[in-house]
C-alpha cells in the first residue's frame, strides 16, 4: 500500500525535475538576451552558478522542502535577471 508521504514525495521529485527544465530554459533565455545590453557577465556570473546549485540540489535532495524553496528562489532570480537584461521590460 502506498502511503500519502510516499505519493507526495514522488510528486515532489517529479515537480523538481520539471522545474529544473524551466530553470535551465530561463538561463538560456538570459544568454539569448545578453547581446541586447551587453549583460553576458550577469548571465554567466549569476545565472550559471544559481542554475548549477539548483541542479546539484535536485540530484542530491530531490523532493525535499529545501529543494523546492531553492528552485523557487532561483527561478525568481533568473526572471529578475531577464527583466534587468531587457532594461526593465517585464513582458518579453
Amino acid at each position: 500500500m502506498v502511503t500519502t508521504d510516499t505519493y507526495l514525495k514522488k510528486n515532489y521529485q517529479q515537480a523538481d525535475r520539471l522545474m529544473l527544465g524551466v530553470l535551465w530554459t530561463l538561463f538560456l533565455m538570459g544568454l539569448a538576451l545578453s547581446p541586447l545590453h551587453d549583460t553576458l557577465k550577469w548571465a554567466i556570473g549569476f545565472g550559471l552558478p544559481a542554475s548549477l546549485l539548483a541542479t546539484v540540489c535536485v540530484w542530491l535532495h530531490s523532493g525535499s522542502r529545501f529543494t523546492r524553496y531553492l528552485i523557487s528562489s532561483v527561478v525568481m532570480g533568473l526572471i529578475a535577471l531577464n527583466i534587468h537584461q531587457a532594461a526593465g521590460m517585464s513582458e518579453l
